[in-house]
Order: C-alpha cells, then structure tokens, then sequence
C-alpha cells in the first residue's frame, strides 16, 4: 500500500481544482489516472483512494502557456510544491530532464495533489519527454509527457465543472501499450516493506480494476473504440501496436507474483470497496483478452 493514499471524492475534487485554476484554462484541462476513472466508474457517489491528481494539458502546442497560467494562479494562491527527489524549482541553468513536475498541494490539505503533464509531441515519441515552463519569478519547472498520454486523453467528456475527464476505456488502452514490455520501473516513493512495486504491476492491474468495474457487455465494444483512437492519434504505428497490445497483459496473468502485487495495489485503489484476489483479477483478465484485446490485436495482423 502506499501510505500517502487517501480516500478523497473525485466530484468534490474536480469542483477544487475548477474552482482553482484559471477559467480560460478549463477547456484545456483533461483529468487522468484514478480519480477520472472513479468519476465514471463510480457515477460520482463513491470515494476513490489516490493522492494525486494527473491533469493534462492539452492540445500540447499550448501546453506551456497553459501550464504557466495555472502554476502562477495556484502558486499565488497558497498553494504548495510537494517535496520530492526533485524538490527546489530549477532556473535557466538547470537541465530540462532535472527539472521539477508541478506537483502542488491544495492550501491546508495534504490529502491529494496536483501534477500538470502535456501531452505527446507527435506519434513517433517513443519515451519520456520534459518541456521547461519558465515562471515570471525565474522559477522554472517541467512538463513531463509520455508516449501514450493522447490515446488516454482520446474521446475525454465534459463534467459539470467546467474540465474534462478521461474514459475509463483508453485509460485502459493507454496502460496496455505503455506495458507491452513489461520493464521492471518501480513506482517512486512505493513499497515500504518488501521490494518496491513495479509501475507495470499498478497501470496493468488498473486495467484489470476497470474492467472489473465496468458493465461487462461494454468490454466487447472497447476493441472497435481503441482502433478508432490508434487511427486518430497513432496512424503510423496503429497496425504494429494493434498487434502487441495484448503482450504485457499476458506475461502479468502469467505471473502468480506480478498478479498478486497487482491485486495489492488494486485493493488499496480503484478497488478498495471489492477488493478482489489475483485469481478473480486472472479471470477478468482473461476476459478483457478473449473480449477486447484480441478483437484488436486480429485487426492489426
């Protein structure tokens, strides 16, 4: 478990970050990660266990302009830059890949926070990419974007607050792609007893965790929704990664010690009011390849 996880609302969330940051701003805000996922999941009406809140700034052509406006706003309103290995902003001398995410805690609270993040520079980005953001006080901070980011934004929808959230379905998809080979990066700041726990286990598991959580007829329509968002966003590589989007999922449901570190992770997350053991997970899993994953991956061969 990661002891800084606490259960928050999402709406109740979402209506503090809204109400935060710039109203020029909204349109381009895209929630991701646990807290969007339970805001659809959970139709609004339960708690999810996180501690940050993944906002994406999008389009990425504005990502930066965005990013300033929103740091400045909170920054001037009290709020405050969680510490961390990268803790002190940088300045005009310090690295792009040194430079801090704008990770910033609500004022009073240190229940949750806030990371800003853009969204890939083009289709043919394959890794981690940090964008500088210069404040007007000379501080300056990273965006950081990864590859799949825009197929997690993909088909994002409206909430009563003014900023959208991701689906729960290419959040899932994004996960799948990310993880095809299943690295050993571990989650910063996880695991206080035992080996650290592995990203791969957490974002493979929350596939699993939504699935779990969605109606199952849905599952058997996500492989013509996740072709529609390759098409859009990665047209280039839409067939090779259709192909292989099923290889980490795989290689977890075949590890007893992946999957029980993923029902761990899970139990104290999306799924922490029906926690499930690794085999139900196995199970689901196995559903979301028969259903979902392998529709796709015949589409790419």
């Amino acid at each position: 478990m990661n002891p800084e996880a606490q259960e928050v609302s999402p709406a109740r969330v979402l209506a503090s970050v809204a109400a935060a940051i710039p109203a020029e701003v909204h349109s381009n805000i895209i929630i991701i990660g646990s807290l969007a996922a339970a805001y659809w999941l959970f139709a609004g009406d339960e708690n999810v266990r996180t501690k940050d809140v993944d906002c994406v700034l999008s389009p990425r052509i504005s990502a930066v302009d965005k990013g300033r406006a929103v740091t400045e706003r909170l920054r001037a309103a009290g709020w405050v830059h969680k510490p961390d290995r990268r803790f002190e902003p940088g300045d005009s001398r310090t690295p792009v890949s040194q430079l801090p995410a704008v990770r910033l805690y609500p004022p009073g609270s240190r229940e949750w926070f806030i990371e800003l993040l853009a969204e890939p520079e083009s289709e043919n980005q394959t890794d981690l990419k940090w964008t500088a953001i210069r404040l007007a006080s000379g501080d300056h901070y990273g965006l950081p974007s990864f590859p799949f980011t825009g197929i997690a934004t993909f088909g994002a929808r409206d909430t009563p607050f003014g900023i959208r959230c991701a689906i729960p379905e290419m959040m899932a998809l994004a996960s799948l792609l990310e993880h095809r080979g299943f690295k050993d990066a571990i989650i910063e700041d996880s695991g206080d007893q035992g080996r650290p726990q592995r990203r791969r286990n957490k974002d493979l598991g929350r596939v699993l965790a939504i699935a779990a959580l969605s109606p199952p007829e849905s599952i058997e329509r996500w492989a013509e929704d996740w072709a529609k968002a390759l098409q859009s966003c990665l047209p280039s590589h839409r067939r090779a990664l259709a192909a292989s989007a099923g290889a980490g999922l795989r290689r977890l449901l075949g590890s007893d010690e992946d999957l029980q570190e993923a029902a761990v992770i899970c139990a104290n997350g999306l799924l922490s009011r029906q926690a499930m053991s690794a085999e139900q997970l196995r199970l689901i899993g196995q559903r979301v390849l028969a259903f979902a994953v392998e529709p796709l991956e015949a589409l790419g061969r």
